[in-house]
């Protein structure tokens, strides 16, 4: 019985998925879907089919790389948080989904610099990444390092 409500759990959160990305992200532009490749016929044949089987046949003008890139983001973690919650029994711990610098509005290059070295310091919490820890601890005591850093990301 508890395979089936979890099945039943992860359809229903895989179609608000689905629909999500329907409605935010992927396009249907001139036939060719959003995410293809346009001079690569494989790659316009597997969007095509991806969109075939989420049922997503609509025309739609595409969306600017940032703004579609930004809504996959937030769908793909709404998913993710909400389905991972159901897993407990396979992957004990503490889990955080969160989704890292949401785009400002900037014309302020030292200000973008700034929040670039933000984010950083963001990423730098999670296990995978505490070696930028020390990175942007360096980075923080020493203004020309910053910079420098923050000019290669």
């Amino acid at each position: 019985m508890r395979g089936e409500v979890e099945e039943a759990l992860f359809s229903s959160a895989r179609r608000t998925y689905h629909s999500l990305l329907r409605e935010k992200v992927l396009r249907l532009e001139n036939c060719i879907p959003s995410i293809a490749d346009k001079g690569n016929k494989a790659s316009k044949a597997i969007a095509l089919e991806i969109f075939k089987r989420i049922k997503l046949e609509t025309a739609g003008i595409k969306l600017k790389g940032q703004r579609a890139g930004n809504e996959f983001e937030v769908a793909t973690a709404a998913f993710v948080q909400d389905t991972f919650a159901k897993l407990g029994h396979l992957r004990p711990g503490d889990w955080v989904v969160q989704k890292i610098g949401a785009k400002e509005k900037e014309n302020n290059s030292g200000k973008k610099q700034e929040e670039d070295f933000k984010k950083l310091v963001k990423i730098a919490q999670f296990e995978q990444y505490t070696h930028l820890v020390a990175i942007a601890k360096a980075a923080s005591e020493n203004a020309s390092s910053r910079r420098r850093l923050v000019a290669t990301t």
